[in-house]
């Protein structure tokens, strides 16, 4: 039923858009219409793609005897047991997919690597698909990897090498990219964190550094973002505009320029965002016409969704796009900031900047990560000039011979340092906070009271309209008010009625690979945990059982029951204890002797939470 009111509202809404709504252009309104039958007929072509791809591959699956042809399309990246890289699948079996934008990541030894981006290649081994855990609401990895047009993983036997160079364009764009990426090793010391501030490139970055911006609430700068393009245009325009002097040559190279960087780093939603903004705005400048920049953005996700209907459930176009347009709508308010002292009207912009842009996302970031920091606002003061001069300084440094590189090493430490020390803010308990999963009808009324405060402070005539509601003492006033009321308390209850007859016990089986795990509701809304998987290679507890129970709304477990002390039944109970509190964990006593076992009960005795530790052997009952 949920998914059903949410489309029919959605399409009701779209409906009222079009034809109820007389301010809307006539040529709009049929554009509209238009990307909207292209947007269901692009959406019914790819599921279909989708669906005839994944037929195939399941009669394959497994099978060692499998030829793949294509193009290599990525460098080769170090795993902790096999490397990878990423080919374009053009052929499997002789039969062609050279049409369905089909990529496989493709598993190799070390004598395998001799190859390169653009290289076509013959490969024979085992197709396998993505593993996942299938549960309710939690993050499918076999999902994620499919809207990249990745669809399994291919166990590589041998590779024949048909053509050096054969894909000009894949070869281009890696050329480029080591280019860069070998200037900077060669001279910076701390080359991985400025490759990743420059294109976005991670992989020679420590955990340790990863794991520092990200606790800093700023991972973003090391992901290529609208923030990049802009700071490009600003390099553009300090080398173009002085050097050349007709405007259309200059702004010619300024598109020709941004259109590169988006080859070059990839077309990641964020970018393609801020490039195609970009573009846009320039044109529009040429033509003498006004650029509306929320019309912009919009159209922007348009064209991308044209292309790829899928990037709607991409975490970055959902981030991208609404922290973007936070900024735009709110960046009105900032006018207001009056400030005389330079300094202090910098901290208050880098502030609002930073609420605007996580007013938005914050509903997204609960739903997908469910944690969030307020060590941002640290962060925004001052990594924003830093960025700035990296970034401007890392593309001299790139283009000039001999370029001074004593300011740009200063800023990358200092960059460095203030990460660390926003990312030991972060760890303070009073600025992280844990929150549980958020359900549509949540975040609906965090956006409906979000509009309504936008629209009150932006629309003077609303708000005194209002204003003139509120204080009117009339009947007709309060009767509208009670039944607006009662209309949305109805709306709202619909979600929550339960037309089922009563159910006694919920008994649910979670998905955690090898092992077991079960989760009972009972009558009385007590919640029972019995096993939790367990991988030493992936954290079960962080990654599959915690978001799984947030989803669920559980933060407190009444009994935690393991049946015995392998590791693939108790390993992900104990990283689980890191996240969710329990009363009770009930223990079999036989296994004492076992690693997993002692490890488990210091964990709970020197943890301040208090949680009972219950041993139990052969024949005891539990009531």
């Amino acid at each position: 039923y949920l998914k059903s009111i949410t489309r029919f509202l959605c399409t009701l809404f779209y409906v009222w858009y079009l034809f109820i709504n007389k301010n809307i252009d006539k040529l709009l309104k049929v554009l509209l219409i238009i990307s909207f039958v292209i947007g269901m007929l692009n959406i019914y072509f790819l599921v279909n793609k989708q669906k005839l791809v994944k037929e195939y591959l399941q009669t394959i699956n497994n099978n060692e005897k499998t030829l793949i042809f294509g193009y290599m399309s990525s460098d080769i990246s170090e795993g902790e047991y096999k490397d990878s890289f990423l080919v374009d699948v053009q052929t499997i079996n002789n039969k062609n997919f050279s049409k369905q934008n089909i990529k496989l990541k493709v598993y190799i030894s070390e004598e395998f690597k001799s190859i390169e981006p653009g290289d076509s290649i013959l490969l024979s081994g085992k197709y396998n698909d993505f593993n996942s855990y299938n549960n309710f609401g939690v993050f499918n990895y076999k999902e994620y990897m499919i809207r990249k047009n990745i669809y399994g993983r291919f166990e590589c036997n041998s590779i024949k090498i048909i053509k050096k160079e054969d894909n000009k364009i894949i070869c281009l764009r890696y050329k480029v990219l080591s280019f860069i990426k070998n200037k900077i090793k060669e001279n910076i010391t701390e080359y991985g964190v400025l490759t990743g501030i420059i294109i976005g490139d991670k992989s020679e970055i420590s955990e340790e550094v990863i794991n520092n911006f990200s606790q800093s609430s700023i991972s973003h700068i090391l992901a290529v973002s609208g923030m990049h393009v802009s700071y490009i245009i600003m390099f553009m325009n300090l080398i173009l505009n002085k050097s050349i002097k007709k405007k259309k040559v200059a702004d010619t190279l300024k598109i020709l320029s941004l259109l590169f960087f988006l080859f070059v780093v990839g077309f990641s939603p964020s970018v393609f965002r801020a490039v195609f903004m970009a573009i846009t705005i320039i044109i529009l400048e040429n033509l003498n016409k006004k650029s509306n920049s929320i019309n912009g953005l919009f159209f922007s996700a348009l064209v991308l969704l044209l292309i790829n209907p899928l990037f709607l459930f991409d975490l970055g176009f959902e981030l991208s796009y609404l922290a973007t347009l936070g900024i735009l709508l709110f960046s009105k308010f900032l006018k207001k900031n009056k400030s005389k002292n330079k300094v202090i009207k910098y901290v208050k912009e880098c502030i609002f900047i930073s609420f605007a842009a996580n007013l938005l996302i914050f509903p997204v970031i609960c739903y997908n990560l469910n944690n969030i920091s307020f060590s941002f606002f640290i962060s925004s003061i001052f990594i924003g000039p830093l960025i700035s001069l990296i970034e401007i300084c890392g593309l001299l440094f790139l283009i000039l011979p001999s370029f001074n590189l004593n300011i740009f090493k200063i800023a990358l430490n200092i960059l460095l340092s203030v990460v660390n020390m926003a990312s030991i803010i972060s760890k303070f308990k009073f600025l992280t906070f844990t929150i549980i999963t958020p359900n549509i009808v949540e975040i609906s009324l965090y956006y409906f009271f979000v509009f309504i405060v936008y629209y009150y402070f932006s629309n003077a005539t609303f708000r005194n309209k209002l204003i003139k509601v509120i204080k009117d003492n009339s009947k007709r006033s309060i009767k509208t008010i009670i039944i607006a009321i009662l209309i949305i308390s109805i709306l709202i209850s619909l979600f929550y009625i339960q037309i089922l007859p009563r159910i006694d016990y919920e008994i649910f089986f979670i998905d955690v690979g090898q092992g077991d795990c079960t989760l009972i509701i009972t009558k009385e809304k007590k919640k029972i945990l019995i096993d939790g998987g367990g991988n030493e290679k992936y954290d079960i507890g962080k990654n599959v059982l915690r978001p799984y129970l947030y989803k669920k709304k559980i933060k407190k477990i009444d009994y935690i029951i393991i049946s015995h002390l392998d590791y693939d039944h108790c390993g992900g109970i104990i990283s689980l204890l890191e996240y969710i509190d329990c009363k009770t964990i009930i223990l079999p006593i036989q296994f004492s002797g076992y690693s997993n076992f002692n490890l488990l009960v210091e964990k709970l005795k020197n943890e301040k939470k208090k949680t009972k530790i219950i041993f139990l052997e052969a024949g005891n009952t539990i009531r």
